[in-house]
């Protein structure tokens, strides 16, 4: 059986969710399973960590969307959600 990928959420990005609008929350939860589904999904820049790790950035709505794909593991690392406003 092929492991599907997973999208794991660093904590201040969980928090963010947590206290979003249940619209706004649904919005996000449709784009992360869309990023699932599609894990290659390029943003709309890149930003580097301080591992120089490259990091997309993606606008989703009012939201800027922070992420890299964890190859090995299949697992798609959500680093931060913030508004975009």
């Amino acid at each position: 059986m092929t492991r599907r990928w997973e999208i794991v959420l660093h904590e201040d990005a969980v928090l963010f969710l947590l206290a979003s609008k249940s619209s706004g929350r649904r919005a996000l939860t449709r784009f992360l399973e869309q990023l699932r589904e599609t894990p290659s999904l390029e943003g709309d820049f890149v930003e580097t960590d301080d591992t120089g790790r490259p990091l997309q950035v993606k606008l989703h709505g009012k939201h800027l969307i922070t992420y890299w794909p964890d190859h090995a593991v299949k697992e798609i690392r959500i680093v931060a959600i913030e508004s975009g406003d």
